[in-house]
C-alpha cells in the first residue's frame, strides 16, 4: 500500500512545474562561477531497469524528475525513496545530482561515491564525482578521481569527456600559482577647479573637498602611472591580491599644484558555497607640488551571501583616515558602511551600492566641515565576447554639513555625480588594454565648492 501511494505521488507531481526553479541556472549551467568552466556532464546512466508495459517504476519516475530539472518534487521523492533504494547505483547518482545542484558538495560526493561502490563502471558517476571534488575546492582528488576513468574501460566518449575535463582541471590547477601584473596607466584630463581633487590615490569614497576656492581656476592635465600586481590563489574561488604603483597628475597651468602618490593595497577574497568575504587594506602618501601633503590609510571587511543562484547580497564596513603632513591640510577621518547586490546572468555582472559615510576634521572647534553623506551606485560590466567587456557605472552623492559654513555662513550641500565608461580588450594570453571615459560634477548650494572634471584613460596590463 505504501509504494502504491508514492506511485499515486509521484503520477501527480511529475508534470508539475515550479516557476522558480525553472529560472534558476540548471546543472551544469553556470551554477558556480570558477575560474575556468568544467566540462558539463549529462544526466544519463549506465545502468538500465525493466519498466512494465505503459507504467514507470517509481525509480524511473524518480530519475525523470531530476532530468527534467524539476528539482522541489524530486527533493521530496528522493527522501521517500531512499529506505528502499539506498543499494541501487542510479538512485545514488541521480541523488549526487539533486546535491551539487543544492550545491551540498560534502553529500554529493557521498552520494556519487556510493554510487561507485556499488557499480565501479558507472562512468558518469565518476565524471560527476571529480567534478563535484573540483567544486568542493579539492583539487587532488578531482584529478585522482578523473585518472581512474580509464581503468574501467570506458567507451571512446566518455574517454573523450574525461581527457577534456582533465585537462580544465590542470589549468585552474595552474591558475593557483602566484600572477604577477605590470601595469601601465596613461590619461588626459581637464577640470574647472584645479584645487579641489587632493588627491588620486583610488579611495572609495571619492573627493574631500575642503577648503573653498576664491578664484578657481581651470587646468588640463596629464595621468601617469606605473605598477605591479601579484595574485596568490589560496584555492579555486580564494586569493590575496597586492598592488604597488606610483601615480602622477601633472597639470598644464603653472599656478596649479602637481600631485604625486604612492599608493599600496591588498584585497583578501574568500569564497565557499554559499558566502564570500573581503578584507580590503590601502595606504598611500601624496605629495602636492614636490611636498609632503598626507598619509591616507583605508580598511574594510565585507561579506556577501548567495540568496538565490546568481543573486550575492552583503555589506561591507570600514574607515579612511588622511592624516596631515603639510601645515595647509587637514587630518581627516571616514566611517562608511555600505549594502551591496552583485548579479550575474548572460554573461553580464550587475553590482548595486548604497553607502553611509560620515566625515570628521580633527582639531577643528567650528566643526563646519564635519558632514553625513549617502552614496548609491550601479555598475554593469557585459563580457560581449571571450575576450572583449564593456562597462559603465553611475554613481550619486549627496553630502549634508549640519554647521553653518564660516565663510558664507550657509549650511553646504553637495551633490556629486560620476559617470564612467570603458572598454576591455585580452589580447593574446598576457596583454590586457582598457579605455576609460570618466565625467564627474559636483553641484552645491554655494557656487565655490562647485567643479566638474573629464578624464580619459588608456591602460596596458602585462600579465606573467
Amino acid at each position: 500500500m505504501r509504494y502504491l501511494l508514492i506511485f499515486l505521488v509521484l503520477v501527480t507531481f511529475s508534470n508539475l512545474s515550479i516557476a522558480q526553479d525553472q529560472d534558476r541556472p540548471a546543472h551544469g549551467e553556470g551554477s558556480v562561477n570558477l575560474t575556468a568552466k568544467p566540462t558539463t556532464v549529462p544526466i544519463a546512466t549506465s545502468e538500465q531497469l525493466p519498466t512494465s508495459q505503459g507504467t514507470k517504476t517509481p525509480l524511473e519516475a524518480f530519475i525523470d524528475l531530476v532530468t527534467q530539472k524539476n528539482w522541489p518534487t524530486a527533493r521530496v521523492i528522493r527522501k521517500n525513496l531512499a529506505e528502499h533504494y539506498q543499494d541501487n547505483a542510479q538512485f545514488s547518482y541521480f541523488s549526487g545530482i539533486i546535491f551539487e545542484y543544492d550545491k551540498d558538495y560534502p553529500s554529493a560526493i557521498a552520494a556519487f561515491t556510493q554510487a561507485l561502490a556499488i557499480n565501479p563502471y558507472y562512468h558518469e558517476a565518476r565524471l560527476a564525482l571529480s567534478r563535484t571534488y573540483l567544486l568542493n575546492n579539492d583539487i587532488d582528488n578531482a584529478l585522482v578521481t578523473i585518472d581512474q576513468v580509464a581503468f574501467f574501460e570506458p567507451p571512446k566518449t566518455v574517454q573523450q569527456d574525461a581527457d577534456d575535463f582533465l585537462k580544465s582541471i590542470e589549468e585552474l590547477r595552474n591558475a593557483r600559482s602566484m600572477q604577477s601584473n605590470l601595469l601601465l596607466h596613461l590619461g588626459y584630463g581637464w577640470t574647472n577647479n584645479t584645487d579641489i581633487d587632493p588627491t588620486i590615490a583610488q579611495s572609495l569614497l571619492g573627493p574631500i573637498i575642503n577648503n573653498p576656492i576664491e578664484s578657481p581656476q581651470d587646468s588640463s592635465y596629464f595621468l601617469t602611472s606605473i605598477g605591479n600586481s601579484w595574485r596568490v590563489p589560496n584555492s579555486l574561488t580564494s586569493y590575496d591580491q597586492y598592488t604597488l604603483a606610483i601615480k602622477n597628475k601633472a597639470f598644464t597651468k603653472e599656478a596649479a599644484q602637481d600631485l604625486t602618490v604612492i599608493d599600496g593595497r591588498m584585497l583578501s577574497f574568500r569564497q565557499y558555497a554559499q558566502r564570500r568575504y573581503f578584507l580590503p587594506l590601502a595606504a598611500s602618501w601624496t605629495w602636492k607640488d614636490h611636498q609632503p601633503w598626507q598619509v591616507d590609510i583605508e580598511a574594510a571587511l565585507g561579506q556577501q551571501q548567495n540568496f538565490w543562484g546568481p543573486i550575492w547580497a552583503g555589506f561591507n564596513a570600514g574607515s579612511n583616515i588622511s592624516i596631515a603632513t603639510n601645515t595647509d591640510n587637514y587630518t581627516v577621518t571616514q566611517l562608511f558602511a555600505t549594502l551591496n547586490t552583485d548579479i550575474t546572468e548572460q554573461q553580464r555582472h550587475h553590482n548595486f551600492q548604497i553607502s553611509y559615510i560620515t566625515n570628521m576634521i580633527a582639531g577643528e572647534d567650528n566643526k563646519h566641515q564635519q558632514w553625513q553623506g549617502v552614496i548609491t551606485q550601479y555598475a554593469l560590466t557585459w563580457q560581449l565576447t571571450s575576450n572583449f567587456s564593456i562597462g559603465t557605472s553611475i554613481e550619486q552623492q549627496f553630502q549634508y554639513h549640519p554647521k553653518q559654513d564660516p565663510t558664507y555662513g550657509d549650511k553646504r550641500q553637495d551633490q556629486l555625480t560620476g559617470i564612467d565608461l570603458s572598454a576591455q580588450w585580452q589580447v593574446g594570453s598576457h596583454i590586457q588594454l582598457k579605455t576609460l571615459l570618466d565625467w564627474q560634477w559636483n553641484n552645491s548650494n554655494i557656487a565655490d565648492y562647485e567643479s566638474s572634471d573629464f578624464e580619459i584613460t588608456q591602460s596596458v596590463k602585462f600579465s606573467f
